[in-house]
C-alpha cells in the first residue's frame, strides 16, 4: 500500500482536477514551497512562467522567482512595448510597423507595401511575411466585425 496520498485519482481515466485546482493553483504553490522551505520557485514552461501576478506574488511571500522579473514579463507580453524596448537597446528586430496596426485596411496595406518595397533587396522573405501578417489581421478583423458573437 502506497503511503502518499494525492488529491486526486491516480487513474488517468478517473475525472481528472482541472489545472486550476492543481498545477495552476498559485496559493498551492507557495504553500507547498513555505512546507518544504524551498528557497525559489521555477514556474515550468508557459502558463505561469508568463504570469507576472504569479512572479510578484512568488517575491512578495519571499521566494527567489527563477525567471524574469513581473515587469519584464509584463514589458515583453505586449509587442508593441518589447519591440520598443529591444529597439532601444541596440537589439535588431525585424522590420515591420513601428507600432500597433491601424485600424483601416488600406493603411495596413501601405505599411505592408512599404516595408515590402524597404526590404525587398535585403530581406525579401521577411518583407513577405510582414506584408501577409498585415493582410491576415485585417482579414481576421473583417471576420469578427461580421460575426461580433
Amino acid at each position: 500500500m502506497n503511503s502518499c496520498t494525492w488529491p486526486w485519482p491516480t487513474n488517468p481515466s478517473a475525472s481528472a482536477r482541472p489545472a486550476t485546482l492543481s498545477y495552476l493553483n498559485i496559493p498551492a504553490i507557495i504553500s507547498a514551497a513555505e512546507v518544504t522551505g524551498a528557497d525559489g520557485i521555477h514556474p515550468g514552461y508557459g502558463f505561469l512562467a508568463e504570469n507576472a501576478d504569479f512572479a510578484e506574488q512568488v517575491e512578495n511571500s519571499g521566494f527567489t522567482f527563477i525567471g524574469p522579473s513581473a515587469a519584464v514579463i509584463r514589458l515583453m507580453g505586449d509587442k508593441v512595448s518589447a519591440i520598443a524596448a529591444m529597439k532601444e537597446t541596440g537589439v535588431p528586430t525585424v522590420p515591420g510597423s513601428d507600432g500597433p496596426l491601424p485600424e483601416d485596411e488600406a493603411e495596413c496595406l501601405k505599411i505592408a507595401s512599404a516595408l515590402a518595397t524597404r526590404s525587398s533587396s535585403r530581406q525579401p522573405a521577411a518583407a513577405v511575411v510582414a506584408a501577409c501578417a498585415l493582410c491576415m489581421k485585417s482579414r481576421a478583423d473583417q471576420v469578427d466585425q461580421a460575426d461580433p458573437g
